[in-house]
């Protein structure tokens, strides 16, 4: 509202605008509120633009310097990328010029040591042929000079007797000729006074001796085994049998051996043992017990007459077979063996020297020596640290290493290799198995490798706390702490082992052929120093594989082993080829390792047929016997194992023989339903049966077995007894 002066009236009105003027003065606000927001607005949108403007370009500085940045982190990326691609084939390159160097170090002394074991051969061949020719000179210059005394007594003979008148003068052509003829068949049956039987034999390979059948022999050697010949007894072509002796008093000569055997201890207290007739009767075995079918010693010493002159040996992997060969074939045997082989060294000192040299080392190291037994130092003490080893041995864990102690425990190690893989998904699982035997195990070894391995376990015990061993001298066991009576006890120090080891490995010796040579291991420590040393270079080998070591499984014992590998999850083969190799080489260079399965996941080992697979049981073991495929193709027995039933002994030790086969057989098999089925107990009733044995007899000790033993054996019993 406006108040309006009114000038007729003298005063002042109010009065309300009209719409015209309301709507002026409406129109005209709105126009400046509107301006005045196009102002503000434009202002507005400048500095927004503005400051849009200054953000695109912060924005775009800051993808800039992000994406140097990004391009300096790629750059430098691919400068430390390329850098260590240089260092890596520089560092290639530096190992692949060692190796070549190491090759040709270890190529050149491979090539030095062969022609030192070359010259070393050919000296000793050479002192050989020397020795023989010197000796074969020495014979034939006795020879001579016999026969000339021969000749020049028979001339002062002949001249000292009378001339008789119908005598032939000595100039004429008939005395001449007889004397000629004379000394010609002197000479001749000089020669084959002189030739054996093996010799005599070679000059008419026609000839017959005795029943033995005509042979068909080399001009230089003869050989052939005992069965082959006819004539022999059946009984005698197994060594393994024992022939009947006999005595007009058998009773008298078992008392004066009794009353001999205690007569040597020493511990008798002065007393003299006395046995009476009553109580030597109640151990003798009666002639009735096995009848007339024992062999008679009469028939083995005539057997032996037979052959007389001729060389009767076991042969080796069947010691129950007898072979027969030539001194002279026995001779290149021994020297090929012991005299040539490079890996003993002939001694040119005497017996004496050598004791003395021996007593001295063992003086100065302080260890008791034994020179009562000729080449013998410190048999007892070597006897206590052959225990000793094994003792360590068998105390380290069995994930280092594959020994066994026997064969009793191959199930077992299978058994954990079962639980093993069983713990994985059977599609996880896939074995590979192979089977080795280590050759040359006992003859090159270096001395060098058998004290890093015997450091090596000595050490592993001393970190432990360990320093003394106590071993029975009298009988099994040993231990590291104290002892329950201190009897027949020896505390041993670990240094002291290691002394005794390192002096007697380098005095040992043994004679061959009448040669004195130093072996590089003999005597009871032979044997667990071989292990240890397969132990110290198996250890090395599982340690390098890293995280494979868990796919590698392995058992041992002596110089047979085998190696199982799961090649399952991925696993490639050049991997797997890797791991192969690694422990083809892992044993010192001087020991060969010969592939003896045909790689179809089968194999032999320790008298055991193994199969891996990849279902479970993953890893079984049969016992088999060597004359499985002979008994049932050709009703024979091949090897020459155990005794024939017509062996001279008991019924009772017989019975427990038969009983340790069986026993064997329960212990060895893992995979049992192979007893009955895989033919192991019914072969080795055939093979009995040849040996001889009653069918009653094995029967019964079978049912006798078979008793609590499960119902495998049960069913075996029922099948083996009902056939």
């Amino acid at each position: 509202m406006q108040s309006i002066r009114t000038p007729e009236l003298g005063h002042f009105m109010c009065t309300e605008p009209s719409k015209e003027e309301q709507s002026i003065s409406v129109g005209s606000g709105v126009r400046e509120l509107l301006q005045k927001a196009g102002e503000v607005a434009r202002v507005c949108r400048n500095q927004n633009q503005q400051e849009f403007g200054k953000s695109v370009a912060n924005f775009q500085d800051y993808i800039e310097r992000e994406n140097r940045k990004k391009e300096e982190k790629e750059r430098r990326k691919q400068e430390k990328m390329e850098r260590q691609h240089r260092e890596e084939m520089e560092r290639q390159a530096r190992e692949k010029a060692r190796i070549a160097k190491e090759r040709r170090i270890v190529k050149k002394q491979a090539k030095i040591k062969k022609a030192e074991e070359e010259k070393m051969e050919l000296s000793k061949a050479m002192r050989l042929q020397l020795a023989v020719c010197v000796g074969g000179l020495r014979e034939q210059m006795q020879e001579e000079m016999r026969r000339s005394m021969e000749a020049f007594n028979a001339i002062i003979k002949g001249k000292q007797a009378a001339a008789s008148p119908t005598s032939t003068p000595p100039g004429s052509p008939t005395s001449y000729t007889s004397n000629l003829e004379a000394s010609e068949v002197e000479e001749i049956s000089q020669r084959a006074k002189d030739l054996t039987i093996g010799d005599k034999r070679k000059r008419s390979p026609n000839a017959t001796i005795g029943n033995s059948p005509s042979m068909e022999v080399s001009p230089t050697q003869v050989s052939f085994r005992l069965h082959e010949v006819d004539g022999v007894h059946p009984i005698l072509c197994n060594g393994n049998n024992i022939p009947k002796t006999r005595h007009p008093d058998r009773m008298n000569l078992l008392r004066r051996e009794i009353e001999k055997a205690f007569g040597r201890w020493g511990n008798d207290g002065g007393r003299t043992l006395c046995v009476t007739s009553e109580e030597v009767r109640s151990y003798l075995i009666s002639s009735e017990t096995s009848g007339d079918i024992s062999l008679d010693i009469e028939v083995v010493k005539e057997t032996r007459r037979r052959f007389e002159g001729l060389v009767l040996t076991p042969r080796d992997r069947n010691p129950g077979e007898t072979y027969v060969m030539c001194p002279y074939l026995y001779f290149e045997a021994m020297m090929g063996t012991f005299v040539i082989n490079p890996g003993y060294e002939v001694v040119q000192q005497s017996e004496e020297e050598v004791k003395e040299t021996v007593h001295m080392a063992f003086k100065k190291e302080a260890i008791p020596s034994d020179l009562s037994i000729v080449l013998g130092p410190a048999t007892r003490t070597g006897k206590c640290v052959a225990k000793a080893l094994n003792h360590m041995l068998f105390h380290l864990p069995a994930l280092w290493h594959f020994n066994l102690r026997s064969v009793s425990e191959v199930t077992m190690r299978i058994e954990k290799i079962n639980k093993k893989c069983d713990a994985k998904p059977n599609s996880a699982v896939q074995l590979t198995a192979m089977s080795y035997d280590v050759k040359d195990m006992f003859s090159k070894l270096s001395h060098h490798d058998i004290m890093e391995a015997v450091t090596w376990i000595i050490d592993h015990y001393v970190s432990k706390g360990q320093d003394t061993i106590r071993v029975n001298t009298r009988g099994k066991g040993c231990t590291f702490g104290r002892t329950t009576g201190a009897d027949h006890w020896r505390a041993m120090k670990l240094s002291d082992i290691k002394d005794f080891v390192s002096v007697d490995l380098e005095h040992t010796y043994v004679y061959a052929t009448g040669v004195l040579l130093g072996i590089p291991m003999g005597k009871s420590t032979s044997l667990p120093l071989a292990c240890i040393l397969c132990t110290y270079s198996e250890f090395k080998f599982l340690s390098s594989l890293g995280n494979l070591r868990r796919r590698v499984y392995g058992l041992r014992l002596m110089d047979d082993v085998s190696l199982i590998i799961d090649v399952g999850r991925g696993m490639g083969s050049a991997t797997e080829e890797r791991i192969r190799s690694s422990f083809e080489s892992c044993y010192p260079g001087n020991l060969t390792l010969k592939r003896t399965d045909e790689g179809n996941g089968m194999w032999d080992f320790l008298g055991l047929e193994m199969c891996v697979r990849d279902v479970s049981p993953h890893v079984s073991s049969v016992q088999v016997s060597k004359n499985e495929k002979p008994v049932w193709t050709t009703e024979s027995l091949e090897f020459k194992c155990g005794q024939s039933y017509r062996s001279w002994g008991s019924k009772q030790a017989k019975s427990a023989v038969v009983a340790s086969y069986l026993h064997r057989i329960d212990s060895n098999t893992a995979l049992r339903s192979e007893i009955p089925l895989a033919w192991r107990v019914l072969t080795l009733s055939r093979e009995l049966r040849l040996k001889d044995f009653p069918g009653e007899f094995v029967n019964r000790t079978l049912k006798r077995f078979s008793t609590g033993r499960g119902e495998i054996w049960g069913l075996t019993r029922d099948w083996i007894c009902d056939t």
